[in-house]
């Protein structure tokens, strides 16, 4: 897309025209564009979420207590389930409490930045082809919200790791390159679903089904399955493979393999690539129809 140009209404209102030309025919000026609207971006961004995140709590009660309460509850469900003996799962490694807790942390995360571009374009509906900033900094906004809210999880998990008599030490260190995948993964996903989320209301729905049903079939409320056609479901599932080497490292359990970590990696940082520039190319067929 080339940078949306300004121009004077009658009224002296100042509004954006996008150029609807193919983006990519003049790729130079594409990358020119991109470098100065992340410049604007990083800036614009922080400032976004730090009132969004001002906004949703201010009238709350209990706050930032609410970003706990969806993972804890969810944790404490399936413990009672445990305990009931409906289901079973080996006790090795790391404490089924722990265990879980650092899962639904770690999937929060990831649905949370897989959910977070298209709620903010959404949310943005009404003003996102009429505001002069770049588009990037309205889902950047989200993100940032994501990572805040993420940063809390994870230290309200260190706090936690040692009451439980568990403490990895120096390997936790060995966590931040799933955790930024896994994240990674989930933004990417969220990019690649926005042009066909903002023409079709059929999509924010699909999510929900989809991210249900990846919930069960990924390890995050059981250890990975050790029979064959787990193991190659398991490898074959970037989000159980990240979201798995992530939480062994955070407790100590057994380590996942840096073979099977690297390449989905690699993926999600491609993935997320393409679906930024995807949406580059989309912004102006997109603004169209808004």
């Amino acid at each position: 897309m080339t940078a949306p140009s300004t121009r004077r209404e009658s009224a002296g209102e100042e509004v954006s025209v996008f150029d609807a030309s193919p983006a990519l025919r003049h790729p130079r000026q594409f990358l020119a564009d991109v470098r100065r609207d992340l410049r604007v971006t990083m800036d614009l961004a922080p400032q976004m979420a730090r009132r969004q995140i001002v906004a949703r709590y201010r009238r709350s009660v209990l706050g930032y207590l609410w970003l706990l309460l969806v993972p804890v509850s969810t944790a404490a469900a399936w413990l009672f389930v445990r305990a009931s003996g409906a289901l079973h799962m080996t006790s090795s490694g790391a404490p089924y409490p722990l265990y879980i807790v650092a899962g639904l942390f770690l999937w929060q995360g990831f649905l949370r930045a897989l959910n977070a571009p298209l709620q903010q374009v959404n949310a943005s509906r009404a003003v996102i082809s009429k505001i002069r900033s770049p588009w990037e900094a309205v889902i950047a906004a989200g993100w940032v919200e994501t990572v805040f809210e993420f940063a809390i999880f994870v230290l309200v998990l260190l706090l936690a790791i040692p009451l439980l008599g568990e403490w990895p030490g120096l390997g936790m260190l060995s966590a931040v390159v799933p955790i930024v995948a896994l994240l990674l993964l989930g933004a990417a996903l969220g990019l690649l679903l926005v042009p066909l989320g903002l023409l079709f209301d059929d999509i924010p729905r699909a999510v929900v089904v989809g991210s249900t049903f990846l919930f069960f079939v990924t390890p995050i409320v059981y250890r990975p399955p050790s029979s064959a056609l787990g193991t190659v479901t398991f490898r074959l599932n970037p989000v159980a493979v990240l979201l798995d080497a992530a939480r062994s490292a955070l407790v100590g359990d057994a380590p996942v393999a840096p073979a099977l970590v690297l390449p989905w990696a690699l993926v999600a940082l491609l993935a997320f690539v393409v679906g930024w520039v995807a949406m580059r190319v989309a912004v102006p067929h997109l603004v169209a129809r808004l």
